[in-house]
């Protein structure tokens, strides 16, 4: 599996991140695999597995894929940036 660590690093991740690679390691997805099927790039599911935040559209994009490749929802956080015009959207 691509996220190895110590434990001691594994225990400062964010709760996002841990149960982002945890859901990896229960369907035996590689990271590549996920970028790939939902057609995002790499270091989006790297960000998300390192606790980083991603941007609301590579969410869904991810969130897709994952239902796509095991047929079960990925219902856990993930840490969202939204856009200055989002916000800006948001606020009008």
């Amino acid at each position: 599996m691509y996220f190895q660590q110590s434990s001691s690093e594994q225990e400062a991740l964010p709760l996002s991140a841990i149960a982002f690679r945890h859901y990896l390691q229960t369907y035996q997805l590689e990271p590549l695999d996920v970028a790939l099927k939902s057609g995002a790039r790499y270091m989006t599911v790297w960000r998300i597995g390192q606790g980083q935040p991603i941007n609301s559209q590579d969410e869904l994009l991810i969130r897709q894929g994952l239902l796509r490749m095991t047929g079960i929802p990925y219902t856990a956080p993930l840490l969202v940036h939204h856009a200055p015009e989002d916000a800006e959207r948001q606020q009008g």
